[in-house]
C-alpha cells in the first residue's frame, strides 16, 4: 500500500500536465515510468482543453474585460490545461515508452463553490484558474472589477445545491511494456 501511496504522491507533485515543454513533458513521463515495475500501470487525471472547461474559460474571458489578457502561450506550455488535447497527451505518452495508453473523456459537472455558494466559487476560480493569474498583480480597481465581472459570470450557474460549472478532464492510464 505505502508504494502505491508514494506513486499518487509522486504524481502530484510532478504532473506531467505541468512540464514545461515537448521535451519536458516526455522526461516528466519517462521518471514516472522507470518509477514502475515492469507491467507497471500508470493513470492520472488531468483537464481537459480549456475550451471544454467552462469553469476556468469563463471567468478568464470575463476578467479580460477589466485586465490585460495573458501572454499567448505556446502550445503545450506549462499550465493546467497543457494536457488538454487527446493527441498530444497520448504522443507524450507513447514517446516515454509507455504502451496501451488510453483516454477516457469526463464530462462532470463541479460545485465551483464546494458547498459555499457564489463567494466560494470566485474564489476557487480566482485561486486555482486562468483568471486568477490575469487579476494577479493588477491594479486594486482593475482587480476589484475584474473579479465582480467573474462573479456576474459565475452568478448564472448558481443554483440551490450550488455554483454548477461543466467541466471536462481526461483520465490517461498506460502501461510500462
Amino acid at each position: 500500500m505505502f508504494k502505491r501511496l508514494m506513486i499518487v504522491a509522486a504524481l502530484s507533485a510532478a504532473t506531467p500536465c505541468h512540464a514545461a515543454g515537448d521535451d519536458e513533458s516526455v522526461r516528466a513521463v519517462l521518471n514516472i515510468r522507470n518509477a514502475l515495475r515492469s507491467e507497471g500501470r500508470v493513470a492520472f487525471a488531468c483537464w481537459g482543453e480549456l475550451r471544454d472547461n467552462p469553469w476556468a474559460l469563463e471567468p478568464l474571458q470575463a476578467a479580460y474585460d477589466h485586465v490585460p489578457k495573458l501572454p499567448g502561450l505556446r502550445p503545450h506550455a506549462p499550465d493546467d490545461f497543457a494536457f488538454g488535447p487527446a493527441e498530444w497527451a497520448e504522443k507524450v505518452m507513447t514517446d516515454a515508452g509507455l504502451r496501451r495508453v488510453r483516454l477516457e473523456r469526463c464530462d462532470v459537472v463541479l460545485d465551483l463553490g464546494a458547498g459555499g455558494g457564489l463567494d466560494a466559487a470566485v474564489q476557487t476560480a480566482l485561486a486555482i484558474g486562468p483568471a486568477g493569474r490575469a487579476v494577479a498583480g493588477q491594479p486594486a480597481e482593475s482587480a476589484e472589477a475584474a473579479t465582480s465581472a467573474v462573479r456576474k459570470a459565475l452568478a448564472r450557474y448558481a443554483k440551490a445545491q450550488g455554483v454548477m460549472v461543466p467541466a471536462a478532464f481526461w483520465v490517461i492510464t498506460a502501461v510500462d511494456p
